[in-house]
């Protein structure tokens, strides 16, 4: 498996964004972008103004199906919106787009969670 770069995760940000949103038209925070940030508390954040957090820690793993699940459950919290947290129609959501529908606390790529320590 290849190392994640900023670039493909862009890419792979933008193919779940066009899946999710031909899935959900109508989200509760429509979604406005991707940055990164230096955390090592969370994988991801969904902000209220639509923009999708994710850490950097990601970029330099082969941890594709950490990042995978992590951009569907983000993009769960942007479709139901904020107030809803990890609710049962915030868990459907989240299973109707492939992630877990639980917030995890390790990631299963152990290159992640050394980063993440």
């Amino acid at each position: 498996m290849s190392q994640l770069t900023e670039a493909s995760v862009r890419q792979l940000v933008a193919q779940e964004y066009e899946r999710a949103a031909a899935m959900f038209p109508d989200w509760a925070h429509p979604y406005s972008g991707l940055r990164f940030s230096r955390s090592k508390r969370c994988f991801g954040q969904a902000h209220m103004d639509g923009t999708l957090v994710l850490s950097r820690n990601f970029l330099g793993t082969d941890a594709s199906d950490d990042l995978l699940d992590t951009i569907r459950h983000e993009f769960a919290h942007l479709v139901v919106g904020s107030r809803h947290k990890h609710n049962e129609r915030w868990r459907c959501a989240a299973a109707s787009l492939g992630a877990s529908p639980h917030a995890r606390g390790n990631a299963t790529n152990e290159a992640l969670n050394e980063k993440m320590s």
